[in-house]
């Protein structure tokens, strides 16, 4: 599978790491964990649109949706490996394939830069606006924009989509979210997310499964995103196949202390006791 990464655009590698070829059950599992997120970003997009009766509720159901995506207890290990891998194949290594060129932002948002164009400097708008994409991008719409890309037409042809920001308005990308009857309280709910929630839902549940696996999953995390070891999570048949594959590459770098927590590629813990929803600020 390809790699994909965490880190800002500009300092994340485009080329496949790894190339591993699927077997009938590793292909139904894919597609599984891609229509769980698939599942994952119309709930989103649902939360976002509605209309509600107070703030409260507004809040409550967002904070369902960060438990959907950071504490999931309805995937197994395995399957929330799963779905964080497809996530950094799709979303990840084909987002930034089909968004790869900084200068073409004024095609996809002319008109509507507001809270999208957020800083002076180009390279900060374009990761925001890449970030902000892919919670409005269906998988089939990534497949299309891939396979329509600039590499794949004639020189001479109109770029895909003709009309890019019509593109992402029926999408949803300029929506300003849905109306809100009594403001019975001053807070707000965290609208973001990311692979970070992703990543902190295995992170939960290999703390569940041992305590020692809590600071082994961010050094492993850091060596899956940045060396696409793949194979070994495809050819897991279980999730004790899963904990005992990080445990292997916790006890060989003895990283399986439990007293101190190692840093994420985004500088955040992926294991604590807790899912605070303002905690996972804007990532990928």
């Amino acid at each position: 599978m390809p790699n994909s990464s965490t880190a800002p655009i500009s300092e994340t590698s485009l080329e496949p790491q790894t190339h591993y070829r699927f077997n009938s059950q590793q292909t139904q599992r894919f597609y599984q964990a891609l229509t769980a997120h698939w599942l994952s970003i119309e709930c989103l997009r649902l939360v976002e649109i509605c209309n509600y009766r107070t703030q409260t509720l507004n809040i409550q159901h967002y904070e369902t949706l960060h438990n959907m995506w950071a504490n999931n207890d309805e995937r197994t290990l395995r399957e929330s490996c799963d779905v964080l891998e497809v996530y950094d194949f799709v979303q990840g290594y084909l987002v930034r394939k089909i968004f790869a060129d900084v200068t073409e932002i004024s095609q996809w948002v002319h008109g509507e830069e507001q809270g999208i164009v957020i800083d002076e400097r180009p390279e900060d708008n374009w990761d925001y606006f890449v970030k902000t994409a892919r919670l409005h991008l269906r998988p089939f719409d990534i497949i299309e924009l891939f396979l329509m890309g600039p590499w794949r037409t004639n020189m001479n042809s109109l770029s895909y989509p003709p009309d890019k920001v019509a593109y992402f308005r029926h999408r949803g990308l300029f929506d300003t979210g849905g109306l809100i009857d009594i403001q019975d309280t001053g807070n707000s709910p965290d609208p973001w997310f990311s692979v970070f929630h992703l990543e902190t839902d295995v992170g939960l549940k290999l703390m569940a499964t041992d305590k020692g696996l809590t600071n082994v999953w961010a050094y492993f995390r850091n060596k899956w995103v940045m060396q696409g070891i793949r194979k070994e999570l495809w050819l897991a048949e279980s999730d004790e196949d899963i904990a005992g594959w990080i445990r292997k590459f916790g006890e060989g770098r003895n990283y399986s202390s439990t007293n101190k927590t190692s840093p994420h590629i985004s500088g955040k813990s992926l294991c604590r006791e807790y899912v605070s929803p303002n905690a996972l600020g804007p990532s990928n």
